[in-house]
Order: C-alpha cells, then sequence, then structure tokens
C-alpha cells in the first residue's frame, strides 16, 4: 500500500516518471514494470515493495533509497544485492530516510557503525541471543516516552560498541576460514 502511496505522490507532485513493482501485480506485469525501468527512456524511479529485494538484479542502477529499515540484517542485504551485482560499473549509493530519535534511527546506526554493513558485505553470521536481546532492547526505549534521552543514547551506544566487536570477529573468523563452495 505504502508504494503506491509514494507513487501517487511523485505523479502529482513531481511528474517524474515511476515503475512499481510489488506483490499486487501479475508476474507478466512485474516484468514490465521492471523493463520499463531497465530502458534509458523509462521510468526514472522504480519503488519496491519487499519482493523488489528478492531476485531481480538491477545493476545499472547506482541509487537505493530506503524508506524503512528491515529489522534482519539478510533483508537490508538483499536490498542492496539487487544493485551490488557483476555488470555494476558505479559505486552505489545508499540513501535511508528517518527520524532522529526514532527506532528507524536506532536501525540505521546498527547497520551503518555496528555491523558496517553499507561498506562490507554481509556475511549471513547468526545473531547472537545477547546481540538479538540489546537490539529490541533498543528499539524499545526509543518508544517508550517515558525512557530518558541519556539512557536511550547509552543503551544504543552500548549496542552499537558490541555488535561492532561481534561483527569485527566474525570478519576475521570468516577471513581466515575456509569457504567449501569457493575451494
Amino acid at each position: 500500500k505504502r508504494v503506491r502511496e509514494l507513487q501517487e505522490w511523485l505523479r502529482n507532485n513531481s511528474g517524474v516518471k515511476t515503475a512499481i513493482f510489488d506483490e499486487n501485480l501479475e508476474i507478466v506485469e512485474r516484468d514490465r514494470q521492471a523493463a520499463w525501468f531497465a530502458h534509458e527512456d523509462g521510468a526514472q524511479i522504480l519503488l519496491c515493495s519487499e519482493i523488489g529485494g528478492e531476485g531481480r538484479n538491477f545493476q545499472f542502477c547506482h541509487h537505493l533509497y530506503l524508506f524503512d529499515m528491515p529489522l534482519h540484517p539478510d533483508v537490508l542485504e538483499q536490498r542492496i544485492g539487487r544493485l551490488d551485482r557483476i555488470g555494476q560499473k558505479n559505486r552505489i549509493h545508499i540513501h535511508a530516510a528517518y527520524f532522529t530519535g526514532t527506532p528507524e534511527e536506532v536501525l540505521l546506526r546498527w547497520y551503518e557503525d555496528g555491523l558496517d554493513i553499507f561498506r562490507t558485505p554481509w556475511n549471513g553470521a547468526l545473531l547472537e541471543a545477547n546481540l538479538q536481546k540489546e537490539i529490541k532492547e533498543a528499539l524499545r526505549a526509543y518508544l517508550d516516552p517515558e525512557v530518558k534521552k541519556a539512557e536511550r543514547e547509552k543503551l544504543l551506544k552500548s549496542l552499537l560498541k558490541n555488535t561492532k566487536t561481534w561483527a569485527d570477529l566474525k570478519r576475521e573468523e570468516q577471513e581466515k576460514g575456509v569457504d567449501l563452495l569457493v575451494d
């Protein structure tokens, strides 16, 4: 629904040609919309629901706009991976919309400063239970108006530090490890 609302707003306020890619379209229409977006004179923007993060390759694009932050890094990696493909000729620019002091900001900072997912590929490691607990606590704190700003920031700072330490360790383990598929 949100994708269609955004398309309507862009149509009424910008004149930008937009294609749409969501679960409400038949597969043939999804193909048409994707082809129109891929065409040089076609749509300038492709608006996608979560299904846009799977199964399609858009390596001719190099700007990804995120209007929400997914709760799991694998989902974010899927979104980025639609552009970061063999044949990509440009640096990918990721733009994220969020309001300061909200769970969206927590997730963005967790991905950026904790997992470093915007600069390095996510390795798909399973998050440890303590990190899962910490991210949930931080998100809840940013939803609860009773929690003071200093306490929120303390929780976020701890989450980012612990996540970075864990993610760096996982990357190091991965670099030292053997990849049976590659070998």
